[in-house]
């Protein structure tokens, strides 16, 4: 999915009196590039999950046509949530802009993925200093 594709499904949660306004487009590339910042462990989690290669630095995009190349559940599910509260934010309705920021934080905890590991006990006998 492309930024203006996110850009334009967040717009569509916004009163339809924002709808006609395109002036927050211009800063679309800004607000993912640091969505994907925020979103980056989370993403690396999922990769993870999946046995993909994770990622080794966060992705910079450039321009509105970019594709994000993050997981659909946080693009979709996150991402458009996060801009969305921006934008209502922008536009002075408070009330929604907590109510986007909410979403995409529980979106967000909800694609993370737990990745099982060995512990190891550094209270075993073993493992004592001498």
């Amino acid at each position: 999915m492309t930024v203006l594709r996110v850009y334009e499904y967040a717009l569509s949660m916004l009163p339809s009196s924002r709808q006609e306004d395109d002036s927050l487009r211009q800063y679309a590339v800004l607000w993912v590039n640091s969505a994907l910042a925020e979103m980056f462990f989370v993403e690396n989690s999922i990769r993870a999950d999946r046995g993909e290669t994770e990622l080794e630095e966060v992705p910079l995009l450039e321009a509105d046509s970019d594709e994000i190349l993050y997981s659909d559940i946080l693009v979709r599910g996150a991402l458009v949530w996060y801009l969305a509260s921006l934008m209502a934010k922008d536009d002075d309705t408070d009330a929604w802009a907590v109510e986007y920021r909410n979403r995409y934080v529980v979106a967000l905890s909800e694609a993370k993925r737990h990745i099982p590991m060995e512990i190891k006990d550094f209270y075993a006998t073993d493992n004592q200093l001498a």
